[in-house]
């Protein structure tokens, strides 16, 4: 009962944070008539059969301040489900189905190059499985993640970007993981993660 409850309070904490960022995103763009646009993939999923696209706003009356929006998914590296305790030696597979991040960077350089720093939520709908057992089941879950970041431009005068950046934070399931063979499946409590975006400033 006592752990049903504190679930349940994390999970109001963690609501309340996504509806904060998620409301300083919507704010950004809808105070801003102007505002500077950028499209970009992140590396990653393209290398475990999924895909990424970026969306960059950048309104002008934010400063530094940018805002951006990624949909994506691919399949999880078995390394990383089997770093979980619960899941390790259980031949879990996992696949994110479909993902929603928003994010919010603050850019510490001249014009959008240099490092950033910020904070995202990430909405997962992932499916779950083992490899011994045809059964498979899904689940969503949300990650708060705060990152770091080094946004360059390399050629003069050419909207062409590249973006490498790291970033940590909890990741809870908002809905009962699915249970196969016997075992049920658990999420990370937290979650690192470090990749390469590429993209052009329209």
């Amino acid at each position: 009962m006592e752990k049903r409850g504190n679930l349940s309070r994390q999970r109001c904490a963690l609501g309340a944070l996504v509806g904060a960022l998620v409301g300083m995103w919507c704010a950004g763009v809808l105070a801003s008539d102007r505002a500077g646009l950028s499209a970009a993939s992140d590396a990653t999923p393209w290398f475990l059969g999924g895909f990424s696209a970026v969306l960059i706003v950048e309104p002008e009356s934010l400063g530094p301040w940018r805002l951006s929006a990624e949909l994506w998914g691919m399949e999880f590296p078995e390394a990383l489900v089997e770093l979980t305790p619960g899941n390790r030696g259980e031949g879990w597979q996992r696949r994110v189905d479909v993902a929603l991040a928003l994010q919010v960077d603050y850019g510490l350089g001249e014009d959008g190059q240099g490092w950033h720093v910020g904070v995202g939520v990430d909405g997962l709908k992932s499916t779950v499985g083992r490899k011994t057992f045809v059964e498979r089941g899904s689940f969503w879950s949300v990650e708060v993640i705060g990152r770091v970041g080094y946004r360059w431009f390399p050629l003069e005068d050419v909207g062409l970007f590249i973006n490498p950046w790291a970033g940590f934070g909890p990741l809870l399931a908002v809905e009962e993981t699915p249970q196969v063979g016997g075992e049920r499946f658990k999420e990370a409590p937290v979650q690192g993660l470090a990749t390469i975006h590429a993209g052009w400033r329209l």
